[in-house]
């Protein structure tokens, strides 16, 4: 894939901010705490769209197939840069987006991620990611922390002086009580644990989705996407873990077999699900995250479909057990289940 991110691509989006900002702020402004969020604001709105208009051009799913793979790439990656980072927080806003595409399999495919410019896509991301931190950052703060400076083409939200100690004990608090929930019941069985009581509270559903997303037998390995250790073990009978990742699963026969199962509702990331500005501003709501919602609807020639891939189905469980667990929170879906409340007290008791 390539990415370069220059000046025009800089001086573009951050131009288009500040024509907002313009519009509602004279020059002379001196801003306070709601004003400086509302910046943030306007900022994110403004590169949403953006964001929007890119993916609309993309009508086929194999367009957005690649996105998800991409991400599930990009994870099992022993070392992450910080461009790493940003190139999977541009999937995740993407995966957000997908239940409201309207997608059609006739569509020519436009994507080969190999030779995809992702520059603008990419610098979106990262501009709405600074916006969003300044914004809890100031959020979590009582007093205005940032001064907005402008020039002609741009603009910067820079500090007034060292803003950070009451946000940083924030977020060192809420990093102490995920550090010793991880300390005290994160064991390496925890999540065997939580599927048995998945299993438990909902029945045959979740083994169902377990073998389906789980099932080690792959079809149509292009041996041009594989290295010859990983090529050695296959032709020894094993499958290499990175190829089992690297998959997307219809599992629409089980939804239309149980599509009211409340189990697995609570891992659909559908169309009354997807609000990237609200996700974007309200980072904590689970409802909103595909991090905790895995199975992805399409609405593919008119008909809903749901596909999930391994690694973020992985991902879901894990940040269930790890971040959810930890704060009494379920998935909704879940939350009238009282077998599935009796194990999260049991696992917050033992902290």
């Amino acid at each position: 894939m390539q990415i370069i991110v220059d000046d025009h691509t800089e001086i573009k989006y951050y131009r288009q901010c500040l024509e907002q900002i313009n519009n509602k702020y004279s020059q002379n402004i001196v801003v306070d705490k709601c004003t400086v969020i509302d910046i943030c604001d306007l900022c994110i709105e403004t590169l949403v769209q953006d964001f929007i208009i890119f993916l609309d051009r993309y009508q086929n799913p194999q367009d957005l197939f690649q996105f998800i793979l991409l991400y599930s790439n990009l994870a099992t990656e022993k070392q992450r840069s910080e461009n790493t980072f940003i190139l999977m927080q541009m999937c995740r806003y993407v995966f957000m987006l997908i239940p409201k595409l309207k997608l059609s399999s006739q569509a020519t495919p436009i994507i080969d991620i190999n030779k995809f410019d992702l520059s603008d896509i990419f610098f979106i991301t990262k501009m709405i990611d600074i916006f969003a931190q300044q914004r809890a950052v100031q959020i979590m703060n009582e007093k205005c922390i940032f001064q907005l400076e402008r020039s002609e083409y741009s603009f910067a939200l820079t500090y007034v002086d060292n803003p950070l100690v009451k946000a940083h004990t924030l977020l060192n608090q809420t990093n102490q009580k995920k550090s010793l929930f991880r300390k005290h019941c994160f064991t390496s069985n925890l999540l065997s644990d939580f599927r048995d009581e998945l299993y438990n509270a909902f029945g045959d559903i979740t083994d169902k989705l377990f073998d389906i997303v789980c099932n080690t037998q792959l079809v149509d390995i292009c041996l041009n996407d594989i290295s010859f250790s990983e090529f050695k073990e296959i032709i020894e009978g094993y499958i290499p873990e990175k190829l089992q990742i690297l998959r997307i699963i219809n599992i629409s026969q089980l939804f239309i077999e149980h599509f009211n199962n409340s189990f697995l509702q609570g891992l659909l990331f559908s169309s009354k699900n997807s609000d990237i500005v609200t996700a974007i501003k309200k980072p904590y709501n689970k409802d909103l995250r595909t991090r905790y919602r895995p199975i992805l609807e399409f609405n593919i020639d008119g008909e809903k479909e749901y596909f999930i891939a391994p690694y973020m189905f992985q991902e879901a469980m894990e940040e269930i057990c790890g971040n959810l667990l930890p704060f009494k929170e379920l998935p909704s879906e879940w939350r009238s289940n009282q077998l599935i409340k009796k194990f999260y007290k049991e696992i917050i008791s033992r902290a």
